[in-house]
């Protein structure tokens, strides 16, 4: 049975995308990403993170949680 995973965070830079995957995992969320900038201008798209459509409330609470106290500091 194939799951469905969504779109739970992006940014232009992929380092940013990859520091939320690892919340999310240590959070107990699954989570993959998926680079679509561009390979010739890097600036050009964002990395998605995207988890299970089963973890989306756990892992919308995680990204809020990080990015309010992103936003604090």
């Amino acid at each position: 049975m194939e799951e469905n995973w969504i779109t739970v965070f992006k940014s232009e830079r992929l380092m940013r995308a990859e520091v939320m995957r690892e919340l999310l995992e240590q959070g107990g969320v699954p989570a993959v990403i998926v680079n679509k900038q561009d390979s010739s201008y890097p600036f050009l798209g964002n990395a998605e993170v995207l988890v299970r459509a089963s973890d989306l409330v756990n892992a919308q609470l995680i990204v809020k949680n990080e990015e309010s106290t992103e936003q604090s500091e």
